[in-house]
């Protein structure tokens, strides 16, 4: 369910961005754009996710513009979501 969630934000993120992308492309392209994010050569994946999104969002005409203001756009999704975890994780830290 978590994962069908980041995948409808990130739809809504390319819907603000009118790139035209189906719900269906998100969930199909974005796993395979999380692989490449999650090999160990970048910090946070910056930089990966940029190149395979700039490079693979333009096979479906959308310009490597908006391919790279949608990945900024899921770094910083990523953040604010991490912040407030840890801010609830402050406010109330798990005993261990």
């Amino acid at each position: 369910v978590s994962w069908f969630m980041i995948f409808a934000q990130i739809y809504i993120l390319t819907l603000a961005l009118d790139m035209g992308l189906s719900y269906a492309f998100v969930i199909v392209f974005m796993p395979v754009v999380f692989l490449v994010e999650a090999l160990p050569i970048s910090f946070a994946g910056i930089g990966v996710r940029e190149a395979a999104l700039v490079s693979l969002l333009p096979m479906l005409s959308v310009a490597p513009e908006l391919a790279f203001s949608l990945s900024l756009m899921i770094l910083f999704m990523n953040y604010i979501g991490g912040g407030f975890g840890f801010a609830l994780w402050v406010k109330d830290p798990i005993d261990i």
